[in-house]
């Protein structure tokens, strides 16, 4: 019975992991595919729709070495070990409910945190998010494994989330959203966990 109940609880807290994933917008439009499960409001993604201005004058910087996520599967993307070295469990879950396949791993020391993965190669690349800052709570440039990244999360979401998006190739870029976790304290900064993850997941990336 407490396993059971345990494997309710994990399902419950990544569940906006996984709605996140799945919504979708158009012209920076959010669609209404997924729900903040406690609140009801909608839970924006960051599928876009590419502009003919981000196609002829790039808003995120160029990517030197680009690498290629698409060759592999979306829960390939982190090999077990990568996972259980950065903190996680070493197996992610499929939810292809979405536009996107995604991949949710959760973290080990509370499995009702997580990272939710996902590649986009469809929306113009980093400059997708770029056009889109104003939309944003937070917005920080940085660098990830020597490629471009940004921190960039919704207000919808909540403090208890957060959105990391690194530019791959100009035109693909690979998402981690993250959750704190039921057990996990409200210091705790769900962006370092996503960036963990990354860290360690970018450079295994195959080359474009």
């Amino acid at each position: 019975m407490k396993a059971s109940v345990g494997r309710v609880l994990v399902g419950a807290a990544l569940i906006f992991l996984v709605s996140v994933a799945c919504s979708s917008e158009v012209d920076g439009q959010a669609s209404p595919h997924g729900t903040d499960p406690s609140t009801g409001t909608e839970s924006a993604g960051d599928i876009g729709v590419p502009s003919s201005s981000a196609d002829d004058d790039p808003l995120a910087p160029a990517v030197a070495n680009p690498k290629d996520a698409t060759t592999l599967e979306i829960c390939e993307l982190v090999p077990h070990d990568v996972a259980v070295a950065a903190g996680f469990a070493p197996e992610g879950v499929l939810d292809s409910g979405g536009l996107l396949d995604a991949c949710v791993w959760a973290a080990e020391e509370d499995r009702t945190a997580g990272v939710s993965v996902e590649v986009n190669d469809s929306s113009g690349g980093l400059s997708n998010i770029y056009g889109q800052r104003d939309q944003y709570a937070d917005f920080r440039e940085f660098e990830i494994a020597g490629h471009p990244a940004l921190q960039a999360t919704r207000a919808v979401w909540g403090d208890g989330y957060c959105g990391i998006f690194i530019g791959l190739s100009d035109d693909q870029y690979l998402s981690f959203r993250s959750s704190r976790g039921l057990d996990q304290p409200d210091t705790m900064n769900p962006c370092e966990q996503a960036v963990r993850l990354a860290e360690a997941v970018v450079p295994g990336i195959p080359e474009a």
